[in-house]
C-alpha cells in the first residue's frame, strides 16, 4: 500500500494503515520532514518530480 505525501502526518497515519511506500513530488519546503518521518517508519519513498494537482 502506498500514499503521496508533502506533510508528516499522512506518513504517520499511514503506517498504521499499513503504507510501505510514499510517493513524494519533491519541490516542497517541507520535503526535510517528510523524508525524516518515512526513515523514522523505515518506509521507503520516491521523489516523483511531478505535482498531480492543479490551483
Amino acid at each position: 500500500m502506498g500514499t503521496l505525501s508533502t506533510v508528516p502526518e499522512p506518513i504517520e497515519r499511514g503506517k498504521l494503515s499499513g503504507v510501505s511506500y510514499v510517493a513524494e513530488p519533491g519541490g516542497s519546503i517541507r520535503d526535510d520532514a517528510v523524508i525524516e518521518a518515512c526513515d523514522k517508519y523505515g518506509m521507503v519513498m520516491a521523489f516523483t518530480g511531478m505535482r498531480l494537482f492543479h490551483h
